[in-house]
């Protein structure tokens, strides 16, 4: 379909940007989240040469939350603010709200929920099919903090109200929050990843996010299956992340379990040591993060472009890594490199 989609006459301004935002809009439902980043970051380009600024809204929101979820967080709030900077557009805004909502959450536990109830306030006069986002965060944000929410009844709700055609995953999210904070919910019709978890076989839940490039999820999934290597893996993966406020509550539960040796942070120096990262390979990583290329590489470190091209093959060797920017994607999913944008 995306072929076909890159073939129609892009002078169609309106029609063809829209058409790929939903286009990307099910990619992203569907977690094909390599085919959904392809369609989107090639279509923002268009809609901005094209002056189409709500197109390029929702694009932009498609982004946000596509990098919300492979754990690129700064990146995701840098989408997030590019929404809120154009007029209008009072669903996309919703969804901006959210998202930077729901990463302030997981990295400092934050009991603000302006941004959570515009959007709640937004999108449960939409239906469940859009409600389903909102309430998700919601209840995320009771078990993180530790709180009751007045709204939790109407997330159980649409939950129950059954199956909604394409959203086995937001569904399949929705329930997995529900059910940390009551284990006698279930649901039916979710996505392979979260039925595993259901079912309490969180190593298989985990390989599966793992698949689909959500290490949030896997981290956790990770967490739960009460096997000490795998925990210490899940609570590596959450501070890499960058998501402090969930590993201090993952760490106290543990704690609360009887668990006499919790893992500690790990720092990222540790973290590259891991991935057999000389100091100079690291310093060359940090600013491959910057965007900088070999040659002002080579500048800025007093080193000889050939010098910094085998640097580079190496990082990209040793962390398994397709390019540059494959390579500083996972260092900061590795916590190697500050994922905070």
């Amino acid at each position: 379909m995306w072929s076909a989609v890159r073939s129609a006459p892009e002078y169609l301004d309106e029609i063809y940007a829209f058409g790929c935002s939903h286009l990307g809009l099910v990619d992203l439902e569907q977690r094909r989240l390599h085919q959904a980043e392809e369609v989107i970051d090639s279509r923002i380009s268009l809609s901005v040469d094209r002056d189409v600024p709500l197109a390029r809204s929702y694009q932009h929101i498609h982004r946000a939350r596509l990098k919300q979820m492979v754990g690129e967080w700064g990146d995701a709030i840098v989408d997030a603010n590019a929404v809120l900077d154009i007029p209008g557009v009072p669903l996309a805004r919703s969804w901006a709200h959210l998202v930077q909502s729901l990463i302030a959450l997981r990295r400092e536990g934050t009991t603000e929920v302006e941004g959570i109830d515009e959007a709640w306030r937004v999108l449960r006069h939409c239906g469940d099919t859009l409600a389903v986002f909102p309430a998700t965060v919601i209840a995320e944000r009771s078990w993180l903090t530790e709180t009751s929410d007045d709204r939790l009844a109407e997330c159980r709700a649409i939950l129950d109200r059954g199956h909604v055609e394409g959203l086995e995953y937001a569904r399949g999210e929705l329930a997995m929050w529900l059910h940390r904070a009551d284990p006698a919910i279930d649901a039916v019709d979710v996505a392979q990843p979260y039925r595993f978890f259901l079912d309490g076989e969180f190593e298989a839940a985990a390989d599966e996010f793992q698949r689909l490039s959500l290490p949030y999820e896997a981290a956790l999934a990770l967490t739960d299956t009460g096997e000490p290597a795998r925990t210490r893996r899940g609570l590596d993966m959450l501070d890499r992340l960058g998501a402090a406020a969930v590993a201090a509550k993952v760490r106290r539960d543990l704690r609360a379990r009887g668990v006499t040796v919790v893992p500690a942070r790990r720092r990222p120096t540790t973290l590259a040591n891991a991935c057999g990262l000389t100091m100079r390979q690291l310093d060359v990583l940090r600013l491959m993060g910057q965007g900088l290329t070999n040659a002002e590489l080579a500048e800025r470190m007093f080193l000889s472009v050939r010098t910094v091209d085998k640097h580079v093959a190496a990082i990209l060797d040793k962390l398994q890594a397709a390019n540059r920017r494959d390579a500083v994607r996972r260092a900061r999913a590795l916590g190697i490199l500050d994922s905070a944008g």
